[in-house]
């Protein structure tokens, strides 16, 4: 009888944009996958006989305790229903309530720190230090946690959160190098700039729009893209993107199931967040086609332009992010084809899917295998 593991995630397109990889590879080394996730409309196209999917809501910004009680029995609940050998969390709820029922029941789990926000960097706040017991509480029990980066690994191990012993740093969630391959940039008079990603205030959007406001006025020929979902308690921001759009300074697309077109019509990404991301995909995805990118000194970020392939900027700094993009304007078009050339090798060396997928599977058969903590 095949051996189950048990994978919750908060959204339906990490699953299919991030893990998919990593399902079919479980899959393939003979696991059965049941995927715990807010079922959307493609949940077919990951799903047969032996990956199954299952709806579970939850509220991914709020803090309402009952809601949160809620979501801990739901977990409880599948837990009992699948029996799985192995529990799979990714971002901070599932980590959390996740790991806490996880640990009550007995079963081994995997932590993934996808990100950690903005209030684990605040000392000696309460919301900090609340924050900081819920991940020990819910990680006591880990048997490995994986990090997107090395910032947030030294911070969890500065907290005792982890150890050496059962933590490791992985790229994130890779880049499918075969699905984003390198194409040379069109050779044209028209700059293109594209903001891929969730539309909301702390990923940087407003300081994007004063850029596209402020460089547009002095270079027309530039374009402003933005790609992705609205969030619902962004109501503002919704009239402020509505108002940028018609007064032509930003192209709204809305979200994309495939962003690759995109990405190869432009000439740059634009990423100005500013809360902790773990390892940003929409960036590796970027650098992966071979386009430059102008991204802030946060960690999950500043990372990706170690081989000089693009620019930074602090993290609320309209004036300097202006002053990257008018930078990058100045190169002539064989300069910025050779920076998205040095993006390509980047993630080439060092950011593949491929090692995390590898990664997994070594720590889910062993774990697995012989129930250690790896």
């Amino acid at each position: 009888m095949k051996k189950t593991i048990l994978m919750i995630n908060v959204h339906q397109d990490d699953v299919l944009c991030f893990r998919k990889e990593v399902i079919l590879g479980l899959e393939k080394q003979g696991y059965k996958v049941v995927l715990l996730y807010p079922l959307g409309d493609r949940t077919s196209e990951i799903t047969n006989e032996n990956i199954v999917a299952e709806d579970v809501r939850m509220d991914r910004h709020g803090c309402n305790p009952f809601k949160d009680f809620a979501l801990m029995l739901r977990y409880r609940k599948a837990i009992k229903k699948y029996k799985p050998a192995l529990v799979l969390l990714y971002t901070i709820k599932p980590n959390i309530y996740g790991g806490i029922v996880s640990s009550w029941m007995k079963v081994p789990f995997v932590n993934n720190i996808t990100g950690i926000g903005s209030a684990m960097h605040e000392k000696e706040t309460f919301l900090e230090k609340f924050i900081t017991l819920l991940y020990r509480i819910a990680l006591k029990k880990t048997n490995h946690i994986f990090f997107q980066n090395k910032e947030n690994h030294k911070l969890f191990l500065e907290k005792k959160i982890c150890t050496m012993e059962n933590s490791s740093v992985i790229p994130g969630s890779g880049v499918d190098l075969n699905r984003f391959q390198y194409v040379a940039p069109e050779k044209r008079e028209k700059i293109v700039f594209n903001y891929i990603g969730r539309i909301m205030r702390s990923k940087g959007v407003m300081e994007y729009i004063e850029c596209a406001q402020k460089v547009k006025a002095e270079h027309p020929n530039c374009e402003f893209n933005m790609i992705g979902f609205t969030e619902e308690d962004e109501i503002e921001l919704k009239q402020v993107l509505q108002e940028q759009q018609e007064q032509g300074n930003v192209v709204y697309h809305g979200p994309q199931s495939d962003v690759r077109p995109w990405i190869i019509a432009s000439d740059a990404i634009i990423l100005p967040s500013k809360y902790g991301e773990g390892m940003s995909n929409v960036l590796l995805e970027t650098a992966a086609v071979g386009r430059a990118l102008i991204t802030t000194r946060i960690p999950g970020c500043a990372c990706l332009t170690e081989n000089n392939n693009g620019y930074l900027f602090d993290p609320g700094d309209a004036e300097g992010l202006i002053s990257c993009v008018k930078e990058f304007i100045a190169l002539n078009s064989d300069e910025r084809e050779e920076m998205g050339r040095r993006s390509r090798e980047l993630v080439e060396a060092s950011y593949s899917r491929e090692r995390v997928v590898n990664a997994y599977l070594d720590v889910a058969n062993r774990v697995i295998g012989d129930g250690v903590t790896v």
